[in-house]
C-alpha cells in the first residue's frame, strides 16, 4: 500500500513584520524604484521537520518558513507556517523523505504565498506574490540535505 499523507493541522506559527509609516503611495513608489534600480528582494526560504509518534501513529511536523528584505523595500516581513501530516501506511526511510520535503512543503506553501501577499495588502501597498516554488527540484538538487545535518 502506498503511503497516505492526512492534513491533521496547518496554522501560521510566527509572524513579525514591520512596515514603514506613510501613505502607501510612498511605500509604493520606494518598491516601484527599487526594482527599477535592478535591486533585489531577498526571499529565504527555511524548512524544518520531525518525525512525531501518538497513539501508535506517525506523524510529521513540518515548518515552512520565509524571510523578506531588500535596502529599499518599505517593509521587512518574517513569518512560519507550521503543519502536522499524518502517515498511512509503512514507508521506506527515503519515501518517508520525498514526502517530507517535497509534498508537505507543496502543500505549506500556497498558505505562506497567501499571508504574504496578504500582509502587503493590509498593509496599504501592492501585493507581493512570491514565485512558485518546484520543491521537487530543490529536493533533486540537495537543498534538504543540509537540514539532515543540523
Amino acid at each position: 500500500m502506498p503511503v497516505q499523507l492526512k492534513i491533521q493541522d496547518i496554522r501560521v506559527l510566527r509572524i513579525d513584520y514591520s512596515i514603514i509609516q506613510g501613505d502607501s503611495s510612498k511605500a509604493d513608489a520606494i518598491a516601484a524604484a527599487a526594482e527599477k534600480a535592478g535591486q533585489s528582494v531577498n526571499i529565504a526560504l527555511n524548512f524544518k521537520s520531525e518525525d512525531v509518534k501518538a497513539n501508535d501513529q506517525s506523524m510529521l511536523k513540518n515548518t515552512l518558513g520565509a524571510t523578506i528584505r531588500a535596502d529599499n523595500l518599505p517593509f521587512t516581513l518574517s513569518l512560519d507556517i507550521g503543519g502536522i501530516f499524518l502517515i498511512e501506511g509503512e514507508a521506506s526511510p527515503e519515501e518517508l523523505d520525498k514526502v517530507r520535503h517535497i509534498n508537505c512543503n507543496a502543500i505549506l506553501f500556497p498558505y505562506l504565498r497567501e499571508l504574504v501577499s496578504e500582509i502587503c495588502r493590509r498593509g496599504g501597498m501592492a501585493a507581493l506574490y512570491l514565485t512558485p516554488v518546484n520543491f521537487v527540484q530543490l529536493y533533486n538538487d540537495g537543498a534538504f540535505k543540509q537540514e539532515k545535518q543540523d
